[in-house]
């Protein structure tokens, strides 16, 4: 029972610690790459099986699930397995330098336009649609929260909530139709649900 909860809840620390994703498009898009990942894995232990000839041996007379691989006793086979597993690993290293590289330019454009959103805020008259800005904010905040790779961009829009958005003054008349106060309102109340 507890066990089975433990192991939940460490399959959700590999990708951010129990990340909260901000909408269901990008849950579905990180459930995907982890069935890619893992069906990449498969595919890459079944081609170096038939690269190399390899077959499991019978199990073991005294009961013993393991099964052994057998490895090519030939010279040119070992060769042909040595090229195919540094072909993989090179695979490998390559789609993480790529992901890396994606979560990079992600971060990139996190906080440039955080940059533009700081700058509207400290408009002298700063818009009332800023308003509607601490629900997903705080959802990225919790998203950044979860990442030590994401800290810059923590506390960029901690900043930019507690010094900007928390001390905007927008003067009357109220906007109404840019804004109306009952959407604000629902907008607002989202945030402490």
């Amino acid at each position: 029972g507890g066990e089975e909860e433990e192991e939940d809840g460490d399959a959700g620390d590999s990708q951010g610690f129990g990340r909260v994703p901000s909408d269901p498009a990008e849950e579905a898009e990180s459930a995907s790459e982890e069935s890619d990942e893992d069906e990449a894995a498969e595919q890459m232990v079944r081609a170096l099986e038939a690269a190399a000839g390899l077959r499991a041996a019978p199990a073991a007379a005294d009961g013993d699930d393991d099964s052994d691989v057998e490895m090519p006793d030939n010279p040119e086979d070992m060769a042909r397995l040595d090229a195919q597993l540094g072909a993989m690993v090179r695979e490998r290293v390559e789609a993480q330098a790529a992901a890396r590289e994606r979560r990079e330019q992600q971060l990139h454009f996190k906080m440039r336009t955080l940059e533009l959103v700081e700058t509207l805020a400290r408009r002298p008259a700063p818009s009332a649609v800023l308003l509607l800005l601490p629900l997903p904010l705080l959802r990225l905040l919790s998203e950044a929260a979860a990442q030590p790779a994401f800290r810059p961009l923590f506390e960029r829009v901690s900043g930019l909530l507690r010094h900007r958005l928390c001390k905007i003054a927008i003067r009357p008349p109220w906007p109404d139709e840019a804004l109306s106060a009952a959407r604000l309102f629902t907008e607002l109340e989202g945030t402490f649900a």
